[in-house]
């Protein structure tokens, strides 16, 4: 039997691409093995986003290539790095085929036509098998034209996946035991917005939320713009959508995100997470940060801080500016210095933990629905419908199990906290604010009362 081997880096998207990969090898008898040296197929799904993103490409070619030297077979390169630096791969000796996102189409007719000559499997488990969450591809390229993104040049236009298909999909990865479902796209936000039928984002999830034994929804990431009242009343009137916002605002300074062609700014910005604050009590919002763009200045990184300080994120990825062949801003704009891009991304680092230390430190009372991932000692974590990481010191087996747990402080990235027993526990789909901050919103949520509420 012929033996593959699949290495995925990058986005969750490009996790996806590599299932649907490996889905259809194993349906043709390939066997999967997790040493590259032993396989008969290495194929390395790369990604190009940033610099160091494609470094890492590059390094996990070279390996494959090194294994190949040691134990005969094919090396394969498909992703967005294929086409980013094609000239750099074809002359790379040893890689047997190269297939950029332009040719995703010859990707699957070349991977049709093998004939590994074993029974094809009858039952085969996703990539995500052992996981509580799995993604969910509902779309992929984006129209957007952000000045220092590559995306759109590799993945091509906005396009969606027929609402058809993905609740079909969505059955299969529930019918495996999965309990929440991550949308996951380049800009999921432009869902089913060129189709002629009546697809939407909105759609989707209410369809979604009509599938019984799915316990939760999650979006991966969305734009600020098309987070739209009628999203959010989704969300707040959903039992399963999860209240968690993960918005790319890349800068908290007008001038910066003019420059690099968002089209959103800061006011734009902090009415969105008002919004859906007001309508979801306290939802768990995080957000993306490029770092050390070429047009920000001093004081324009200092207003990127005061933004962070009102919005309060609960986490922050933070990527350090790296300019990429074929955009705007490559070519545009002279890079600042590394010793200032580095001093600030270390800067913003430190402030964005502080941050997130106080909002964790808020929740602390608060009661929180959990679904419980994996075993580490004696601790079970897993993370919040606000996309809290919780950690609880249980007896029983909790993976893949919904529990309700009190949060008593924090502990390392995440809180930890006393798993409820059955008769202590509250109505899960109460309408009752699920991580309120006390006592801020003490106030507003509850009025003068002094006494601190029986939840929280």
């Amino acid at each position: 039997m012929k033996t593959f081997c699949i290495k995925t880096l990058g986005c969750k998207v490009n996790q996806c691409d590599a299932d649907s990969a490996r889905r259809d090898l194993l349906a043709k008898g390939f066997m999967e093995v997790g040493d590259a040296l032993k396989a008969d197929l290495r194929i390395v799904n790369t990604c190009c986003v940033t610099e160091k993103a494609a470094g890492k490409s590059r390094h996990e070619i070279r390996s494959a290539l090194r294994d190949k030297g040691l134990y005969a077979g094919e090396v394969v390169v498909t992703g967005c790095y294929a086409g980013y630096d094609r000239q750099r791969l074809d002359r790379m000796e040893g890689i047997d085929r190269i297939f950029s996102r332009e040719e995703d189409k010859q990707f699957q007719n070349w991977l049709n036509t093998l004939r590994p000559g074993a029974k094809p499997l009858r039952s085969i488990r996703h990539m995500f098998a052992g996981r509580t969450r799995a993604f969910l591809k509902i779309q992929d390229g984006c129209d957007n034209r952000c000045s220092y993104c590559v995306v759109p040049l590799m993945r091509g236009p906005s396009r969606s996946v027929p609402l058809r298909v993905v609740l079909a999909q969505a059955r299969s990865l529930i019918d495996r035991g999965h309990k929440e479902l991550v949308l996951t796209g380049v800009n999921i936000g432009s869902y089913g917005k060129k189709t002629r039928g009546t697809d939407s984002l909105i759609r989707l999830v209410e369809a979604l939320d009509r599938i019984d034994a799915l316990e939760r929804i999650r979006l991966s990431s969305i734009e600020a713009h098309d987070v739209t009242p009628q999203l959010l009343d989704m969300m707040a009137s959903s039992r399963k959508f999860c209240p968690h916002l993960h918005i790319p605002f890349q800068s908290g300074d007008d001038a910066v995100l003019s420059s690099m062609n968002r089209r959103s700014r800061v006011a734009d910005y902090l009415r969105v997470v008002g919004m859906a604050r007001q309508r979801l009590g306290d939802p768990g919002v995080t957000c993306d940060m490029i770092i050390g763009f070429p047009t920000e200045s001093e004081a324009c990184f200092r207003n990127t801080l005061s933004f962070l300080r009102r919005v309060r994120p609960l986490r922050v990825h933070i990527f350090p500016f790296s300019p990429r062949k074929g955009t705007a801003a490559a070519t545009l704009y002279r890079p600042l210095a590394p010793d200032t891009v580095k001093e600030r991304t270390e800067a913003l680092r430190r402030f964005a933990d502080e941050l997130s230390q106080e909002v964790r430190r808020d929740h602390t009372g608060c009661v929180v629905d959990v679904l419980f991932e994996y075993k580490e000692g004696r601790e079970w974590t897993g993370h919040s419908r606000e996309y809290i990481q919780v950690f609880a010191d249980h007896l029983g087996v909790l993976r893949n199990k919904i529990r309700q747990v009190r949060i008593l402080g924090l502990n390392g990235d995440g809180v930890y906290g006393s798993v409820l027993s059955a008769a202590r526990r509250l109505n899960p789909y109460a309408r009752i604010p699920r991580a309120c901050p006390w006592p801020q919103a003490r106030a507003s949520l509850w009025g003068s009362s002094k006494k601190r509420p029986d939840h929280c």
